[in-house]
């Protein structure tokens, strides 16, 4: 088994060698120099620190220590084992195109070539960045290791690596990433976590159905308050009762978020109010948008078309909420809608502009912890002067009996009941489901 795999080993060598052009041997020997791609990397600095501002220095800290890392540990294997590189191999001197510079010199690298420095520092790298970038933007997971194995081809077609050199070193700076990035979750795991699944029967369920799985004691350890959950697509997505949400692959925030509010159950209305004052507040501040409203009890609403749709799901635990699970959908780059669905809008129709995914996840986020931090008044408040029809007479009509009467919204309770008043002055109360908007 060992004599095959040093057969493959030269073999593989020797082919991607061969392939060697004047054009290509300029070329290659620049491209193993990390300097050459300082372009692509000094493009996602900017990246990073755009993304990740002030925190963009815990990604180069651990960049830095994972070269250290590699390289040094990759060092130690070499002088360890001490495994001739191909360039120093005297049995492969005349199969071997070694490059050569004008002054005659010829470029063989150091003695012993077991394990790669260059892979282990790239790979290294590349995990730490993927894990990083990846929930920013899915082209880190073929970037990065595409650079990787360029950069590390490029000492096998110079012939001063064989693969399996590449490929230890490969796996050590693997594990220096990873090994990291365990220690930094390790450090990071009380802080709210973001779960991106490429697609999900709906983003409430899949929280319902992880928290059940869960010891209730250490629910908050696995999903600290304000963990968040979202997807491209899902295939089950769920609004209010019975109702659908419907939704554009990779067009629109689909997520829901982890709370665990220190509230009564009878006051489980002011949970409807940070969330749905938050996407309002995101949409006006961050955005740009006007005339946004709610329409009660937790539609969001720019002019009369519906850009946001909630659903909130409280689990209650004797006298006291155990959690509750906010599912959300905002139409943010979808132009197009089914026809059936009778008054949709979306943000990049609203503002002309598109945006990305996550970013507006993250500061809808930041807008629930602003409004949780709001005394229950003034919540309420806020929450009526948003209020979608209010003091407007309008079409309702009244799901029991089917009677459509023309009322308009002169309240909503801090338990989220719907007060009007008809034309006559009749006053009249509604709960949840109760009332159809016209």
């Amino acid at each position: 088994m060992i004599e095959i795999i040093k057969h493959l080993d030269i073999s593989i060598l020797l082919y991607i060698n061969g392939l060697h052009t004047p054009f290509l041997d300029t070329l290659v020997f620049f491209m193993t120099k990390l300097w050459f791609w300082l372009p692509l990397f000094a493009f996602f600095i900017v990246y990073i620190f755009k993304k990740y501002k002030k925190k963009a220095w815990i990604i180069f800290l651990l960049c830095a220590i994972s070269v250290t890392l590699t390289d040094q540990g990759s060092v130690a294997i070499k002088n360890r084992v001490q495994r001739l590189r191909p360039s120093h191999n005297v049995q492969l001197e005349n199969q071997l195109h070694l490059r050569t510079s004008k002054e005659g010199k010829v470029y063989r690298g150091g003695n012993y070539g077991f394990v790669s420095s260059h892979a282990a520092n790239s790979f290294g790298i590349t995990v730490l960045l993927i894990f990083f970038l990846a929930p920013y933007t899915k082209n880190a997971w073929w970037i990065f290791p595409s650079w990787a194995i360029i950069f590390c081809v490029t000492r096998i077609y110079l012939g001063v690596h064989y693969p399996t050199d590449i490929l230890a070193g490969a796996l050590l700076g693997i594990a220096v990433g990873a090994m990291l990035i365990f220690i930094y979750s390790i450090f990071t795991k009380s802080r709210p976590k973001i779960i991106f699944k490429e697609s999900l029967n709906s983003t409430n369920s899949f929280f319902n159905d992880a928290i059940t799985a869960i010891n209730p004691t250490k629910l908050t350890k696995h999903f600290p308050c304000l963990s968040i959950v979202y997807t491209s697509f899902q295939t089950k997505g769920r609004g209010q009762q019975t109702n659908e949400w419907v939704s554009e692959k990779e067009k629109n925030v689909l997520m829901s978020i982890v709370l665990y509010p220190t509230i009564l159950p009878s006051k489980q209305f002011i949970i409807t109010q940070w969330v749905s004052l938050a996407i309002a507040h995101f949409l006006e501040k961050e955005i740009g948008l006007k005339n946004v409203t709610i329409k009660w009890p937790n539609d969001i609403y720019v002019g009369d078309k519906k850009i946001a749709g909630i659903l909130i799901e409280n689990t209650i635990q004797g006298n006291r909420i155990s959690y509750s699970i906010a599912g959300i959908g905002l139409n943010v780059n979808q132009k197009n809608f089914p026809e059936w669905i009778p008054n949709p809008t979306s943000i990049v129709i609203e503002a002309q502009k598109e945006y990305e995914i996550l970013y507006v996840i993250k500061k809808i986020r930041q807008h629930i912890r602003k409004q949780i931090k709001l005394n229950a008044t003034t919540l309420h408040q806020h929450y009526l002067e948003r209020l979608y029809r209010k003091d407007i007479y309008s079409d309702y009509k009244i799901i029991a009996s089917s009677e459509i009467k023309t009322m308009k919204i002169v309240n909503v309770s801090p338990e989220g009941v719907l007060h009007t008043e008809t034309e006559k002055g009749e006053l009249m109360n509604f709960h949840f489901h109760e009332i159809q908007y016209l």
